[in-house]
């Protein structure tokens, strides 16, 4: 992991000496160990803060409004003081959380998690890792060699200078484009783009980094989508979800567990349009770690997120949600098109233009 955590600290960060970093780990990660361990020799000050699953699980559990607020104060009164911010998240159990009400969920969220995320963002230092797991491997149906393999590759082995190449050009036709149509099995979804701006990661704020993304203008999607990428969101397993929209508005829904789905869904007005539209464009992640920080980036895909929209690629959505949605488009995976703008991009996961 020592190679990782120099991409963390020089690429991604940037650290100089005598700089303070919180390091706020979820579990318990050999990254934190090599983060430290460089840090020592940049010169700089490390300031762990380590959180067990279950001590999480807890908190999550039993907090509520008043008792989240007052930990958010103890909290931004430790990163007032701090120059960056890691949070590296090491699972054990991807279920472990399933149990829990939605509603916890959401209060923990709003009244902690996002304060805590916002305020560590005006740093323009920080930087969010799922780091592998056992329980990662189990998820993916992956060994832990090759699921530590595939991590390291997309970080180290990934080509950021050629990848900032490749995204410009496709920010310029995302720029240049007014309709986005997706053609796939069970899907036939259309919607506008235009007048919101995009982006790219690469990197410096989410490992492993790869995609371009923007965000749909929200009355204009029309249409149905069935995304084929499993995914774990509050520790539950959605193994489909099918969603049709009718002039923006969320008309219907299908998923493995509707009941589970229907609670995100309510958790505010936000989180039943979308706000984000990406493409996967990391070489190094060709199968789905049925982890959408994984499954984003992954080479042929595409992505929409349900609720809250980026501040670099805003279409106004605001939720307590942001939940990626993964399509593969990969020929293995029953293939795909998309268009813009009439014009054929993409065909089977493999650019067009």
């Amino acid at each position: 992991m020592d190679d990782v955590a120099q991409v963390v600290l020089y690429n991604s960060l940037n650290i100089n000496k005598r700089e303070k970093i919180y390091i706020l780990s979820t579990g318990e990660s050999p990254l934190v160990d090599s983060l430290i361990k460089r840090l020592t020799i940049i010169g700089a000050y490390a300031y762990v803060k380590q959180i067990k699953i279950s001590e999480l699980k807890s908190l999550i559990n039993y907090g509520n409004s008043s008792f989240f607020r007052n930990l958010l104060k103890h909290e931004l009164k430790m990163l007032h003081e701090m120059d960056a911010f890691i949070g590296v998240t090491h699972d054990i159990n991807t279920f472990e959380m399933n149990e829990i009400d939605n509603k916890n969920h959401q209060s923990y969220y709003k009244y902690f998690y996002e304060p805590i995320m916002k305020y560590a963002q005006q740093t323009n230092k920080w930087i969010l890792i799922h780091a592998p797991s056992i329980a990662l491997s189990q998820l993916s149906k992956q060994s832990s060699k090759e699921v530590n393999r595939v991590f390291e590759d997309s970080i180290i082995k990934f080509d950021y200078k050629r990848f900032y190449k490749r995204a410009v050009d496709i920010m310029k036709l995302l720029e240049n484009t007014n309709e986005v149509k997706i053609i796939a099995p069970n899907t036939n979804l259309k919607f506008s783009i235009q007048g919101i701006d995009s982006d790219y990661c690469d990197g410096k704020h989410n490992l492993p980094g790869g995609e371009v993304f923007t965000a749909p203008n929200l009355s204009t999607v029309h249409g149905y989508i069935n995304f084929n990428v499993p995914f774990n969101s509050f520790g539950v397993n959605f193994d489909f979800v099918t969603l049709e929209y009718t002039n923006g508005e969320l008309t219907y829904f299908n998923t493995s567990n509707n009941k589970r789905f229907k609670e995100i869904l309510d958790s505010d007005h936000g989180a039943n349009y979308f706000g984000e539209f990406g493409i996967g464009l990391n070489p190094y992640i060709i199968k789905p770690f049925t982890t959408s920080a994984y499954d984003e980036k992954m080479l042929g895909s595409i992505h929409l997120a349900l609720g809250q929209s980026y501040k670099s690629a805003y279409n106004y959505n605001d939720s307590t949600v942001h939940m990626d949605l993964v399509l593969s488009l990969l020929e293995r995976d029953g293939g795909g098109e998309i268009y813009f703008d009439n014009s054929l991009i993409m065909k089977d996961g493999v650019f067009i233009k």
